[in-house]
């Protein structure tokens, strides 16, 4: 018994020297700002946001400001302008004059506005309206996309939309929105999740959709069984361990799972993270998407490596920055404002946007 619990010890020692504090804030701060590179020539070469450069940076920077890892606010700032500004503008959202995919350009749109402070207004509500309105019959949402892991998943879809709605659904819709969350739920809790990306939008959807404690630490009980031996989470059954999977599997552990950053386990996917990060910040995350599958935008440098994997290598870094920052310990709440999403006066709409706060 003293032997087994002294080379316990001696193993959470290890653990404990590898994920170091310091090394925790170099490796995230070192990531953060490859991420804002890759950003300065996006909208050079794109017109619309993207989930992978806009929506997880927007996430990573407010994990990371609020855990005290250096962002440059100028150039996220100016970022954050151009992805989420169109918030500002009444007659776009109520045309709904850009479709591309609802559940997940949308969804994923409002969760990353909600970061960047694009308050509640009249336009929010209606972008939660139209997206409440695309929920299926039994409770879960469809994407039209097919970019896996990030994109492609109705788990996903289901998570991610419940909760924008959740964040901006107009006062006046709140026992709609509830309505909804509860068929939402019961959808993610009677199917059965096939891969990691299905996992951790299950848990972080039931844990949005107001799920039990008992169920949810089932869960993450679940999720956590999946660890690999290097520490790491892989999207599907016989990849390797990468940092997009093993990043999110972290904070839904810990966002959605209640699971302590003490926790062996979880300590063992920080480990991984630091310990697969190139010298440049970077973790080489490696597409599921080759041709001739179709693939927009097309794919263009933009200052982050890996070529055809770039866009991927980006969400994984998001997403490893989200769950470094969280190893920091508790986070100390910002309250940005992004004043360009301010709804613009319009001669066909309301002048002032509501100002009823909504739930986090």
């Amino acid at each position: 018994m003293k032997l087994w619990l002294g080379v316990l010890c001696s193993v959470s020692v290890l653990w404990a020297g590898d994920t170091s504090t310091a090394r925790i804030q170099e490796a995230a701060t070192k990531a953060v700002a490859i991420i804002q590179k890759s950003q300065q020539n996006w909208y050079a070469k794109h017109s619309c946001f993207s989930c992978h450069q806009q929506v997880l940076p927007a996430l990573a920077f407010r994990f990371a400001r609020e855990h005290g890892i250096p962002v440059d606010e100028s150039a996220a700032h100016a970022d954050a302008a151009a992805a989420f500004g169109y918030f500002s503008n009444f007659e776009r959202a109520v045309e709904y004059t850009h479709i591309i995919d609802p559940a997940l350009s949308d969804g994923y749109g409002m969760i990353a506005a909600n970061s960047v402070g694009v308050r509640p207004s009249v336009v929010t509500a209606v972008y939660a309206r139209l997206l409440a309105a695309r929920q299926e019959a039994d409770g879960h949402w469809e994407s039209a996309d097919e970019r896996p892991p990030q994109s492609y998943s109705p788990f996903t879809a289901t998570a991610i939309s419940l909760h924008a709605i959740q964040l901006y659904a107009h006062p006046s819709q709140k026992a709609d929105a509830q309505a909804r969350a509860e068929r939402a739920r019961s959808w993610l809790l009677s199917h059965q999740p096939p891969a990691t990306e299905e996992r951790v939008y299950q848990l972080l959807g039931a844990s949005w959709a107001g799920a039990d404690q008992a169920t949810l630490l089932k869960l993450a009980a679940a999720l956590k069984a999946t660890e690999q031996a290097d520490g790491g989470w892989n999207s599907l059954d016989g990849r390797s361990s990468d940092a997009y999977s093993t990043g999110q599997v972290l904070v839904a552990l810990h966002e959605a799972g209640g699971m302590a950053i003490t926790d062996h386990a979880w300590q063992r996917g920080i480990a991984y993270l630091l310990n697969t990060q190139a010298p440049d910040g970077t973790w080489h995350v490696v597409s599921r998407l080759h041709p001739p599958a179709p693939v927009s935008p097309a794919y263009f440098e933009t200052g982050h490596p890996y070529g055809h994997d770039q866009f991927i290598s980006t969400a994984g870094a998001s997403l490893s920055v989200m769950a470094l920052a969280t190893a920091l310990g508790p986070a100390k709440p910002t309250q940005p404002f992004l004043k360009e999403a301010e709804p613009r006066p319009s001669s066909r709409g309301p002048k002032r946007c509501c100002s009823a706060a909504l739930p986090m």
